[in-house]
C-alpha cells in the first residue's frame, strides 16, 4: 500500500515536469536559438552601423 502512494506522487511528480516545466523551457530554448541565432546580435549590428557613419562623413 506504501508502495502504490509514492508510486503515485511519482506519477504526479512527472507529470508536473512534463506538462509544465518541459514546454517552459522549450519556448525558453527556442527564444534564445532565435535572439541568438535568427537575428544579428548588436554587435553584428553596430559594425556596418559603424561603416555606413564612416562612409558618410569621407
Amino acid at each position: 500500500m506504501r508502495y502504490r502512494e509514492l508510486s503515485e506522487a511519482n506519477l504526479h511528480l512527472w507529470l508536473m515536469v512534463a506538462c509544465y516545466l518541459f514546454p517552459i523551457a522549450a519556448l525558453g530554448a527556442i527564444f534564445l536559438f532565435n535572439v541568438t541565432a535568427g537575428r544579428p546580435t548588436w554587435r553584428r549590428e553596430s559594425r556596418p552601423l559603424a561603416a555606413e557613419e564612416k562612409s558618410e562623413g569621407a
